[in-house]
């Protein structure tokens, strides 16, 4: 098969990937703008009613999922690694499972998490389309998704026409994927650096 051919054997909407998530499940995010949209997320969150035991290992999350939310704690268990605006509410509850990492020794505490408690795990992510070759590029993230995929039972990848292709060792052929499905999703904008900065002095005082 060409690569044409597997990574259109493989398209599908968020929704029917969303599916691929199956009770007892681990998966992953990336960190900040390497997350998917809100649209396969909130497919997920969505399932609540048939899906149990599921953990979320996540780390600056940058826009709202409704996962996120108390009527879905009886489904999903998060594990935060780095807080962000979003998930500051949930550090202040009883559910803020926080998981101590860096981005340069995820990788190995995802291998120790997984043979401490081992669950199938998967990874939900954004791609550029393809390039003439069947590559996408994971764009803006260049942090431990690479590593995290290879631990992965399944990878799912939002094709995003607005994800800038990066160079370096970010490019995956379409072959690794287990589902794509595309989808033109805007990135949130960071505050800026002046407003962060502010508010860190006032927490200090």
């Amino acid at each position: 098969m060409s690569w044409k051919d597997i990574y259109q054997s493989k398209i599908m909407s968020a929704q029917e990937a969303a599916k691929i998530i199956q009770s007892g499940d681990r998966f992953w995010t990336p960190l900040c703008l390497g997350q998917p949209s809100m649209l396969i997320m909130d497919a997920i969150a969505d399932r609540k009613d048939e899906l149990k035991d599921v953990e979320y290992v996540c780390a600056l999350v940058l826009r709202p999922y409704k996962i996120f939310k108390p009527e879905y704690r009886n489904t999903f268990n998060l594990v935060i690694a780095f807080h962000s605006p979003v998930l500051m509410p949930i550090a202040k509850t009883e559910w803020a499972n926080f998981l101590p990492a860096q981005s340069s020794d995820a990788f190995l505490k995802s291998a120790a998490r997984n043979r401490t408690y081992p669950r199938r795990t998967g990874i939900i992510l954004q791609v550029t389309p393809p390039d003439s070759h069947g590559y996408v590029s994971l764009g803006l993230d260049t942090f431990y998704t690479g590593a995290i995929m290879e631990q992965s039972q399944y990878i799912i990848a939002e094709v995003n026409d607005q994800m800038p292709r990066t160079y370096g060792d970010t490019h995956f052929h379409v072959s690794k994927f287990t589902a794509f499905f595309e989808n033109s999703s805007p990135f949130p904008p960071f505050p800026p650096l002046r407003q962060r900065m502010w508010k860190f002095r006032w927490r200090k005082m």
